[in-house]
């Protein structure tokens, strides 16, 4: 990453912070059970990132990546026996084609459950919600359609399916399902995504229960 000023720092210090409290929330939410999930944001110069394989809630700032505008990591000599995620090429993806602020990857069951559902369907379709409101661009008329993509046995083996379902993406989704797996779900920043994030959560959470499927 490019030199900072001292307040630049201590911004980068406070994102950090943010990021790991999030991280907690988000396993006591049960998003990021058994080390899975992640979650990442844009920074000047840059990004940082959640590393991979462990207990998410006991994520400290210092154990964060921090990745070049090219997401090459230039902290790696301070993170000894850390792996980045393995979500890192579906959230440069995201990133690059959407023109996100922050990318969150979630193992909800309520997605998980409504993804299995819809056996048949390439998208999961919300409509008359008032909560579909939460999402940017998005209003209660809308037929709000987010896509659902295959699972694989290892997570950077989505991207050329996600690449694909981005390249599909309706103007007003900031998400795309993985069947029997979670969800990528983004924002403009970091409140945004954590807001995109709860909103899918509740829609995935009443379609369950409008079709009797207990989460």
């Amino acid at each position: 990453m490019k030199t900072r000023s001292p307040e630049s720092l201590a911004d980068l210090e406070q994102t950090k912070l943010l990021l790991c409290e999030l991280l907690g929330n988000f396993y006591r939410l049960g998003w990021c059970t058994g080390t899975g999930g992640g979650i990442s944001v844009k920074v000047p110069g840059g990004y940082l990132m959640a590393p991979s394989g462990v207990a998410k809630e006991y994520v400290r700032p210092q154990e964060l990546f921090e990745l070049d505008e090219e997401f090459k990591v230039t902290n790696s000599s301070r993170l000894d026996g850390l792996r980045l995620s393995e979500c890192a090429p579906l959230f440069a993806s995201i990133y690059r084609k959407c023109g996100a602020g922050s990318v969150i990857h979630t193992h909800s069951v309520a997605i998980v459950l409504a993804t299995r559902h819809e056996t048949k369907s390439e998208t999961l379709c919300f409509e008359r919600l008032e909560m579909i409101k939460g999402i940017r661009g998005a209003s209660y008329l809308d037929r709000h359609q987010v896509p659902i993509i295959p699972n694989t046995p290892r997570e950077c083996d989505l991207e050329a399916s996600l690449t694909r379902a981005l390249d599909r993406l309706a103007a007003n989704a900031h998400a795309v399902f993985v069947r029997d797996h979670g969800a990528y779900i983004w924002g403009r920043d970091v409140m945004e995504a954590k807001r995109h994030a709860e909103v899918y959560e509740w829609l995935c959470q009443f379609k369950n229960a409008a079709a009797g499927l207990r989460s």
